[in-house]
């Protein structure tokens, strides 16, 4: 514990240096009335986006809320969809749904070749669904189940509806399965175009584990036969992927 000032201390000077948490001049004013405002409210000291990522402040999400559509950078939503969810603020499930949306027409959604992937916008949104479990939004949260690039983004997310055992969702993760057929206009990416984060090739791999986990909650001969002939595959993790799957139909088959 004791590294941890020195960490804090660390990612705050990369941040007053543009490192890390980067933003732009009018999301820096942004955040300066946003962290005044959750200390006079709270009686807290923070003045930083790294703080807002290191620490739970109990009690700032609804002072989030106020403020979080005013910025301009899908990053620095991302880092307070956290709060906005463990402090439960009203239409919460909504509330991201929306931002998600937004997410999903910025152009960040798909980095430029060069530019580095959105990795912690995405797992903001994935976790917070998974969190939430909104199945007042089943069919909301179903429309991101269409896209490969909306899955690849909320893999858990994914996992979540498959348990709710919803019959489209057998059918997706059928046609996911067969992720290496994917091409990359439908990943989002321009064809023969290098340098995207992260590659084409990444995408579908992570997507066919997703299929392979999806699938054990669909336990027909069909799936079942497709399982088993991925025990003989030449990679070790999807042999792995497969195993367990596999396990939990087996057990769920029996206690059923």
């Amino acid at each position: 514990m004791a590294i941890y000032p020195i960490v804090l201390a660390y990612n705050i000077e990369n941040e007053k240096n543009g490192i890390g948490h980067v933003y732009g001049e009018n999301d820096k004013k942004i955040l300066a009335a946003m962290t005044r405002d959750i200390n006079k409210h709270l009686g807290t000291d923070i003045h930083y986006l790294t703080e807002i990522h290191m620490f739970n402040l109990q009690g700032a999400g609804s002072i989030m809320l106020n403020y979080i559509h005013q910025f301009e950078s899908e990053s620095v939503k991302a880092y307070l969809i956290p709060q906005l969810v463990t402090d439960k603020v009203p239409n919460c499930s909504e509330i991201i749904l929306d931002l998600y949306k937004g997410f999903k027409s910025s152009n960040k959604y798909i980095s430029a070749p060069g530019e580095s992937a959105p990795v912690h916008i995405a797992m903001s949104y994935d976790y917070a669904f998974t969190k939430l479990k909104p199945k007042k939004y089943r069919k909301e949260l179903m429309n991101y189940m269409i896209e490969p690039r909306d899955i690849f983004y909320l893999p858990l997310t994914a996992r979540m509806i498959a348990s709710w055992k919803k019959p489209e969702m057998y059918e997706r993760m059928l046609k996911l399965y067969e992720s290496y057929s994917i091409t990359d206009n439908e990943l989002g990416l321009e064809e023969g175009v290098e340098g995207y984060a992260p590659p084409a090739e990444f995408i579908r791999r992570e997507l066919k584990f997703t299929a392979i986990d999806c699938l054990k909650y669909y336990p027909t001969e069909e799936v079942v036969e497709m399982l088993v002939k991925l025990l003989d595959h030449s990679d070790k993790h999807f042999r792995n992927a497969a195993n367990k799957s596999l396990k939990y139909i087996e057990k769920h088959k029996k206690s059923g």
